[in-house]
């Protein structure tokens, strides 16, 4: 079943709510219910068939044009079948959460509201409601304002200041009827407000409604657009159910990450539609081997992680040892371009009680840049014997008291780090020397880390490792120029040594391009995945840029560290902070401040667009933008700021 059929079903509870309500107003004689049965019947008659039920495009025109005598016979058929097919097609579940704490209202409100796809949840007080919102999975909530420790709008407030609750629908039921009272709630973040005795047929249309514009902001939102799978938000959110779930029952959880093992060159050799066919393809490989319990996601670029509930690492790396097996026995064709044995490489690791999403990723990450090193095509966990190998650096840096911090780091972590005080002499060693990586200083004497640079890549043991300045010069012209000549990522002094050790695995575990390679990166922002969608096809269709993707400022943060993006565009307004908290972020980061800002907004206030200038932004794009001139304008500000 498709995307379209699933919204459509989705859409099916709020129409067979409202069919369900005319039918009673038949019974009343209502005049205006007749109209509505039919306009309901015209929708779905023009829908249902255009996403693959014309079952329900018959009889929807049945009932459209029947006499008015016939209404009530034909409307009990339509009802049953659209029960049916609501029911055939349930698949994601939705949590509801009834804050009420008169028991009668609330068991009326429970089974009126209860469908096989939706678990409802029923707390009599504030505090018991945030306990529910800490372990369960809610998507809606039903708010009485009176209640026994608490006035419901202070719960509002306290949900509305959480991040993760910033955008969870809030209805409130009550018996405060001013309109002090439904203001000041809708001011503080609810989304309808509903004064009892409430009308409980109208109330659950509302619901349906809700659920399903959440269902369609949470598929766009927390899917990545190109594999169907889950995203990098999607996956922190499951984590977090499932290792609460997994700790109040003292069941093992195991997390993997996998990466695609030599990607760039698939891309490079048989074109971005065969790399991109080879993305689609991981999920319905791994759904024939994985469980249904467990879950798949895709971390970012070629990156996916796993998590196996109720699975140790030893279990968890036996069922990617199968999916790697059937990986590799795939062939993928887009025309007459077509690539065969493709592997993955993955780490697995048990995940503790106190770990958060990152630092389990992070302890993978760690297996999976092992299994990379010691041949690829693997999957690893802390229990696989490996022989050991030492991977050799050479640095070249004057300051010894860095090149001790980096020799001291490096050293831990089983690196050998070769150290030469100059650029001559690193030079001359290098000759010598079979090393995995290299680390540049930029301002050294006799030859500095540029001339270096150049003359390393032109050996050709150092065509294509990856090399690595490190400098306290921040202007953006040398980064520019290092890149030019050939760098693979730049760190700023004072550095972390722990940063520095991750963005060496993560240069060792792939080699990464230049940036310039295939076109500069551009990291979109933006909460709404329609915009996300149009920029980055208009970017990718009319310019070079190579585009990332991010939905908050959260996200954007990461993703910049990790790939370190040539010009981030982003909303003004982003669902976790302003866009001017994120810029701030960026300007106070010495490994991301020379990254320009563009601002993308429907504010059009030249004042406004004067005044992010003057916090740092390069410029400003107003909402709505033309797609085939978002390029240019980019490159005119960016030009402008070159100049």
């Amino acid at each position: 079943m498709d995307e379209m059929q699933h919204l459509f079903i989705e859409a099916l509870r709020a129409h067979i709510d409202a069919l369900e309500a005319a039918k009673k107003a038949l019974q009343t004689h209502d005049p205006d219910a007749l109209d509505s049965i039919r306009r309901i019947a015209h929708t779905l008659k023009g829908s249902g068939g255009t996403v693959g039920f014309p079952e329900i495009s018959t009889a929807a025109a049945g009932l459209e044009e029947a006499e008015d005598d016939q209404i009530p016979s034909r409307l009990e058929s339509f009802l049953t079948l659209l029960h049916q097919v609501a029911v055939d097609g349930d698949e994601r579940r939705f949590g509801i959460l009834i804050i009420e704490d008169d028991p009668v209202a609330s068991r009326i409100l429970q089974v009126r509201l209860a469908a096989s796809n939706r678990e409802i949840f029923a707390a009599e007080t504030g505090a018991q409601a945030e306990e529910i919102l800490q372990r369960e999975a809610v998507d809606l909530v039903l708010l009485d304002l009176i209640l026994p420790d608490m006035d419901g709008r202070n719960l509002l407030m306290k949900l509305r200041a959480r991040p993760d609750m910033a955008l969870l629908p809030v209805i409130v039921v009550s018996v405060k009827g001013s309109r002090a009272a439904k203001t000041e709630c809708f001011a503080l973040g609810a989304d309808e407000y509903f004064e009892k005795p409430v009308d409980p047929e109208i109330l659950a249309a509302a619901v349906a409604a809700k659920l399903k514009r959440c269902g369609e902001i949470a598929r766009e939102s927390r899917t990545d657009p190109l594999t169907g799978l889950p995203n990098r938000a999607a996956f922190a959110e499951a984590f977090q159910r499932a290792q609460s779930l997994a700790t109040r029952s003292r069941d093992q959880l195991s997390l993997a990450i996998l990466d695609l093992d030599r990607f760039k060159s698939i891309n490079d050799t048989y074109g971005h539609k065969l790399g991109d066919e080879v993305l689609r393809r991981i999920r319905p490989v791994m759904d024939k081997v994985l469980r249904q319990t467990d879950l798949l996601a895709r971390w970012g670029g070629e990156e996916f992680v796993v998590l196996f509930p109720k699975a140790d690492a030893r279990g968890a790396a036996r069922g990617l040892e199968k999916a790697l097996e059937s990986f590799r026995r795939e062939t993928f064709q887009v025309g007459e371009q077509t690539v065969s044995q493709v592997t993955f490489s993955a780490g697995v690791t048990e995940v503790s009680d106190e770990a958060g999403v990152e630092e389990a990723v992070a302890e993978a990450d760690r297996l999976l840049y092992m299994a990379k090193e010691s041949g690829r095509n693997q999957v690893l966990t802390d229990e696989t014997e490996l022989p050991s190998r030492e991977i050799k650096v050479l640095l070249a840096e004057d300051d010894d008291i860095v090149a001790s911090v980096v020799k001291h780091r490096l050293g831990r972590e089983g690196f050998e780090v070769i150290h030469f005080p100059d650029g001559i002499s690193a030079l001359k060693g290098a000759v010598e020397l079979d090393v995995s990586l290299a680390i540049l200083d930029v301002k050294m004497p006799g030859m500095d880390g540029f001339e270096l640079l150049g003359k390393l890549r032109k050996m050709p043991s150092y065509k294509t490792i990856p090399i690595v300045m490190l400098t306290s010069m921040g202007s953006e012209k040398d980064i520019v120029r290092g890149f030019e000549l050939g760098a693979d990522d730049y760190i700023m002094k004072p550095f972390s040594p722990i940063e520095l050790l991750a963005r060496i695995r993560r240069l060792i575990k792939e080699p990464a391009p230049s940036v310039y390679q295939g076109g500069p990166k551009i990291l979109l922002v933006d909460d709404d995945p329609v915009i996300l969608m149009t920029a980055a096809k208009s970017l990718e269709k009319t310019s070079d840029f190579q585009v990332l993707q991010a939905h908050n400022a959260g996200e954007a943060m990461e993703r910049a560290r990790q790939d370190h993006p040539n010009v981030i565009l982003t909303d003004l307004f982003l669902p976790d902070q302003d866009g001017t908290v994120l810029l701030k972020q960026l300007l106070d980061d010495e490994t991301l401040s020379n990254i320009p800002v563009i601002f993308l907004t429907a504010k059009t206030d030249p004042s406004l667009a004067a005044k992010l200038v003057s916090y740092g932004a390069k410029g400003v794009i107003s909402k709505p933008f033309d797609p085939s001139k978002l390029a240019d304008q980019l490159k005119e500000i960016l030009d402008k700021e070159k100049a």
